[in-house]
């Protein structure tokens, strides 16, 4: 059995200044964001993310992941952060392990080589070094070493711009229809003599 930690809000810088702590929820994130490649890295991350144990299975990893829809997991032993696991980490090692994934424990696939980010840090910097990196996500620690999200290395126009290329979408042409006046249904078009 694992043991969690769901994480629902995140630090504010200007908070951090002031001494205290705002949670915010996902509703309410993004508001007053700037441009999507500047800014700080609170304004952009993610608070939804899950604390496990290095012992924990990968199969209760896997678990929380699609049941919590999370983009990672936070890896913590006691108060410490030791690393992360991405969910496409988690899904390629599955397919990968086949029956020895059920036996098998995240500390043996977790990413230990990328140091977290801090929600004060500039967000062109952290985004720079992902890529540089070969990092989707990127976990987010605040000052005390507690989990404050998740930031993905693409933003959100660029997702966008991704699914509109992708080539399930150029392969979906929609057919021109026509109503067929004799029952009153759609037809492909020239269907009709």
């Amino acid at each position: 059995m694992c043991s969690t930690m769901a994480v629902q809000g995140a630090l504010h810088s200007r908070d951090a200044e002031q001494g205290t702590t705002e949670h915010t929820s996902k509703a309410t994130r993004g508001k007053g964001r700037t441009a999507s490649g500047t800014g700080q890295v609170a304004d952009h991350m993610t608070s939804d993310v899950s604390v496990v144990s290095p012992e924990t299975l990968l199969s209760e990893a896997l678990h929380l992941i699609t049941a919590m829809h999370l983009k990672a997991l936070a890896v913590y032993e006691g108060k410490r952060y030791v690393g992360f696991l991405a969910a496409s980490k988690l899904v390629s090692v599955r397919e990968a392990l086949g029956d020895r994934f059920q036996d098998v424990r995240v500390r043996e696939f977790m990413n230990t080589t990328m140091s977290p980010c801090s929600p004060w840090n500039l967000l062109s910097d952290v985004r720079r070094r992902m890529r540089l990196a070969g990092q989707a996500y990127l976990l987010v620690i605040d000052k005390d070493g507690k989990v404050a999200g998740v930031l993905s290395s693409v933003t959100e126009e660029e997702q966008v711009l991704t699914f509109w290329e992708s080539k399930d979408v150029q392969r979906t042409r929609l057919a021109r229809v026509e109503q067929d006046p004799s029952t009153g249904s759609a037809v492909p078009q020239g269907s009709i003599r």
